[in-house]
């Protein structure tokens, strides 16, 4: 495990790394399949084989595996899509380049197959309002994240492509921001269109790029 906050368990040795993520994974799985009321110990450890006093170790109890779980799933694609951001900016040569890359990245984030994520999101953040430790463990993560983008920011910024009077954890905060606010079509009986959103997304972006960016 990769993830050091409150309610995901912090461990050394290979074996109990191992026995954390089957755990995780599997409870992911249920997460998805069947939502919190259909999440069964008995059917998780059925799955990974794990043993109850294990679970009990590293997690507490059904709460806290939940809890756990999803803030692995609350941090997951996202990092994913930083790592893509962060390859943009490594290989770009132009301004142009890196815009074009964003793109492409803002084309797959916003995808209505991402919807069911975008929902997962938003739930664990409403779920956290009533879960101090959930809320705890989602504040420092959210954290972590942000700081990610805005060292990209940083980084473009010293490139002379993105505007330097600009705040790069404010920009951070806006990438996040319509990622995750694309939910409120998601659920519009009349959603937006992927291309009027993603078109609004590119030209926010074309405004926070440097004016005399080649």
């Amino acid at each position: 495990m990769t993830i050091d906050r409150n309610v995901v368990p912090v461990v050394k040795q290979e074996r109990a790394q191992v026995t954390v993520a089957m755990l995780l994974e599997a409870t992911i799985d249920a997460l998805g399949e069947h939502g919190e009321s259909g999440v069964r110990l008995d059917d998780i450890l059925d799955t990974t084989g794990v043993s109850r006093s294990s679970l009990y170790h590293h997690f507490g109890d059904r709460d806290g595996l939940i809890d756990a779980a999803r803030v692995v799933v609350f941090a997951r694609d996202v990092d994913a899509d930083i790592r893509e951001i962060d390859r943009v900016l490594d290989r770009a040569t132009t301004a142009r380049e890196f815009r074009e890359g964003l793109e492409r990245v803002t084309a797959a984030t916003q995808s209505p197959a991402r919807r069911a994520k975008r929902m997962q999101r938003a739930y664990t953040i409403g779920a956290s309002q009533a879960r101090p430790e959930l809320a705890t463990a989602l504040a420092t993560e959210q954290e972590r994240l942000t700081d990610r983008i805005a060292t990209i920011v940083l980084g473009a910024q010293a490139k002379g492509w993105l505007r330097r009077d600009l705040d790069p954890r404010a920009v951070a905060v806006l990438v996040q921001a319509y990622t995750l606010g694309r939910v409120v079509s998601d659920i519009d009986a009349n959603p937006v269109t992927p291309a009027g959103w993603d078109g609004l997304i590119n030209v926010v972006s074309e405004a926070l790029m440097a004016p005399d960016a080649d």
